[in-house]
Protein backbone atom coordinates (compact mmCIF):
# COMPACT_ATOMS: atom_id res chain seq x y z
CA UNK A 1 0.00 0.00 0.00
CA UNK A 2 1.38 3.37 -0.95
CA UNK A 3 1.27 6.41 1.30
CA UNK A 4 -1.50 7.97 -0.80
CA UNK A 5 -3.64 4.83 -0.70
CA UNK A 6 -3.21 4.54 3.06
CA UNK A 7 -4.04 8.19 3.63
CA UNK A 8 -7.11 8.02 1.37
CA UNK A 9 -8.49 4.92 3.08
CA UNK A 10 -7.91 6.24 6.61
CA UNK A 11 -9.26 9.70 5.82
CA UNK A 12 -12.37 8.27 4.16
CA UNK A 13 -12.98 6.18 7.28
CA UNK A 14 -12.61 9.28 9.49
CA UNK A 15 -14.97 11.32 7.30
CA UNK A 16 -17.61 8.58 7.37
CA UNK A 17 -17.20 8.30 11.13
CA UNK A 18 -17.54 12.08 11.43
CA UNK A 19 -20.73 12.15 9.37
CA UNK A 20 -22.33 9.35 11.39
CA UNK A 21 -21.21 10.94 14.64
CA UNK A 22 -22.54 14.35 13.63
CA UNK A 23 -25.91 12.88 12.60
CA UNK A 24 -26.33 11.00 15.87
CA UNK A 25 -25.25 14.06 17.86
CA UNK A 26 -27.75 16.23 16.02
CA UNK A 27 -30.56 13.75 16.69
CA UNK A 28 -29.54 13.53 20.35
CA UNK A 29 -29.41 17.30 20.85
CA UNK A 30 -32.44 18.18 18.74
CA UNK A 31 -34.89 15.42 19.63
CA UNK A 32 -33.81 13.08 22.43
CA UNK A 33 -32.32 15.48 24.99
CA UNK A 34 -33.12 19.06 23.94
CA UNK A 35 -32.65 20.28 27.52
CA UNK A 36 -28.99 19.22 27.44
CA UNK A 37 -27.96 22.49 25.74
CA UNK A 38 -29.85 24.55 28.31
CA UNK A 39 -28.14 22.70 31.16
CA UNK A 40 -24.74 23.29 29.54
CA UNK A 41 -25.50 27.00 29.21
CA UNK A 42 -26.54 27.21 32.88
CA UNK A 43 -23.32 25.46 33.92
CA UNK A 44 -21.21 27.78 31.75
CA UNK A 45 -22.89 30.85 33.26
CA UNK A 46 -22.36 29.52 36.78
CA UNK A 47 -18.67 28.89 36.03
CA UNK A 48 -18.32 32.51 34.87
CA UNK A 49 -19.99 33.76 38.05
CA UNK A 50 -17.68 31.58 40.15
CA UNK A 51 -14.66 33.07 38.37
CA UNK A 52 -15.81 36.54 39.39
CA UNK A 53 -16.55 37.92 35.94
CA UNK A 54 -18.59 41.12 35.71
CA UNK A 55 -22.22 41.08 34.58
CA UNK A 56 -21.30 42.72 31.26
CA UNK A 57 -18.61 40.12 30.59
CA UNK A 58 -20.98 37.30 31.45
CA UNK A 59 -23.71 38.72 29.24
CA UNK A 60 -21.34 39.10 26.28
CA UNK A 61 -19.86 35.64 26.77
CA UNK A 62 -23.30 34.04 27.08
CA UNK A 63 -24.45 35.77 23.88
CA UNK A 64 -21.60 34.19 21.94
CA UNK A 65 -21.93 30.87 23.73
CA UNK A 66 -25.66 30.62 22.90
CA UNK A 67 -24.93 31.26 19.22
CA UNK A 68 -22.48 28.37 19.01
CA UNK A 69 -24.46 25.98 21.21
CA UNK A 70 -27.25 25.48 18.68
CA UNK A 71 -27.65 21.93 17.34
CA UNK A 72 -26.66 23.00 13.83
CA UNK A 73 -23.45 24.75 14.92
CA UNK A 74 -22.52 21.88 17.22
CA UNK A 75 -22.94 19.48 14.30
CA UNK A 76 -20.81 21.68 12.02
CA UNK A 77 -18.02 21.95 14.60
CA UNK A 78 -18.12 18.19 15.21
CA UNK A 79 -17.70 17.55 11.48
CA UNK A 80 -14.84 20.04 11.13
CA UNK A 81 -13.08 18.74 14.22
CA UNK A 82 -13.38 15.15 13.08
CA UNK A 83 -12.07 16.05 9.61
CA UNK A 84 -9.09 17.95 11.06
CA UNK A 85 -8.04 15.29 13.55
CA UNK A 86 -8.90 12.57 11.05
CA UNK A 87 -6.47 14.15 8.59
CA UNK A 88 -3.68 14.14 11.17
CA UNK A 89 -4.45 10.57 12.21
CA UNK A 90 -4.60 9.48 8.56
CA UNK A 91 -1.17 10.96 7.89
CA UNK A 92 0.29 9.07 10.85
CA UNK A 93 -1.39 5.77 9.95
CA UNK A 94 -0.37 6.06 6.29
CA UNK A 95 3.25 6.75 7.27
CA UNK A 96 3.35 3.74 9.59
CA UNK A 97 1.72 1.23 7.23
CA UNK A 98 3.31 2.42 4.00
CA UNK A 99 4.86 -0.34 1.93
CA UNK A 100 6.71 0.53 -1.25
CA UNK A 101 6.19 -1.71 -4.25
CA UNK A 102 9.64 -2.92 -5.40
CA UNK A 103 8.36 -3.17 -8.99
CA UNK A 104 7.82 0.60 -9.06
CA UNK A 105 11.34 1.44 -7.88
CA UNK A 106 13.79 2.70 -10.50
CA UNK A 107 16.44 0.18 -11.45
CA UNK A 108 20.09 1.02 -11.46
CA UNK A 109 21.65 1.13 -14.91
CA UNK A 110 24.27 -1.57 -15.37
CA UNK A 111 25.84 -0.79 -18.62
Amino acid sequence: MTFGEGFSAAFLFCVLFGVLSAITSFIMIQFIAPDMVGESLKQAEQNMIDKGMSDDQIQLAMTWTKQFMSPVWMTVWAMLGTAFFGCILSLIVAAIFRRDDPNLQPRAYRG
